[in-house]
């Protein structure tokens, strides 16, 4: 059963409360500071200090590994975030005839690309990794989030110059894409 109106096939997202720099407090309350530990190899301590370096300060870049891997596990904490909201879930529901399960918002379980962007992620030591490690971090299988995708990644910010290009010429724009991301399901 469906619950909800359908959504639209494609669209385009932008998720503002997730920044890596301005929305760095409600990112360490969503994740914890333990997991963002974990994840970045990190002491708690170094957590709390970065997150306090990158606090009010949109352009703060950090200066070695550790501060890379911390920024790594932000934009992985803001991804997995970011996929929970956009996928839908499926819940049991008891009725006289049985069991019946509820479908509420998109499946996402099919998608077989992924096309990403962003700062903290074209910043990524890794992106296909940070991807694929938010997607694991999902761990609820009612989430309808990707299971086995090909991670895209937009370094050049060129997908916003192929929607406005699309507007005027099509294929032109299509050409563009073509020619600029791979699909390999490795960090394109």
């Amino acid at each position: 059963m469906w619950k909800g109106l359908p959504e639209p096939y494609t669209k385009r997202t932008v998720e503002g409360d997730l920044g890596v720099r301005h929305g760095v407090a409600y990112l360490v309350e969503m994740a914890g500071v333990e997991w963002l530990a974990a994840t970045a190899g990190l002491s708690e301590e170094a957590v709390r200090r970065g997150v306090a370096a990158r606090t009010n300060n949109a352009a703060f870049l950090p200066d070695d590994a550790s501060g890379r891997r911390l920024d790594d596990g932000l934009a992985r904490a803001a991804a997995a975030i970011a996929l929970r909201r956009h996928a839908g879930t499926i819940t049991t529901q008891y009725a006289p005839f049985g069991k019946l399960l509820t479908q509420k918002g998109k499946d996402l379980t099919a998608i077989s690309r992924l096309l990403v962007t962003g700062g903290p992620v074209i910043g990524a030591l890794n992106a296909a990794a940070l991807i694929n490690g938010a997607l694991s971090d999902i761990e609820d299988p009612a989430v309808l989030s990707p299971r086995n995708v090909a991670v895209i990644v937009d370094r050049h910010y060129i997908l916003s110059a192929v929607g406005l290009l699309a507007r005027v010429d099509p294929m032109a724009a299509l050409q563009l894409f073509n020619n600029t991301f791979s699909v390999s399901g490795k960090d394109s």
